[in-house]
């Protein structure tokens, strides 16, 4: 049964509220970022394969440091998928 998906999904969530908005805020930051960060970097090195994988090693490195150091390891982990589905 289809309403079975729902049931789960709000029992999922509302477990901790708090923590769950959190993760969303988070989730919306790194997607932006990532997006962002990308379109600059493809504006900019479009037409320098080099350069650009250079970035993007770079940019794996910043999101690597980012899921293991500061506070908002999720932020850096959807930030750095989106970057990679951008380009």
């Amino acid at each position: 049964n289809a309403y079975w998906i729902s049931v789960t999904i709000l029992i999922l969530t509302l477990a901790d509220v708090q923590a769950s908005w959190a993760k969303s805020v988070l989730r919306i930051i790194g997607t932006f970022l990532g997006a962002a960060v990308m379109v600059v970097v493809l504006s900019v090195l479009a037409q320098h394969p080099g350069l650009y994988c250079v970035c993007l090693f770079l940019l794996g490195v910043v999101c690597g440091y980012g899921l293991a150091g500061p506070p908002f390891p999720y932020a850096f982990t959807i930030g750095g998928v989106t970057a990679l589905m951008v380009s």
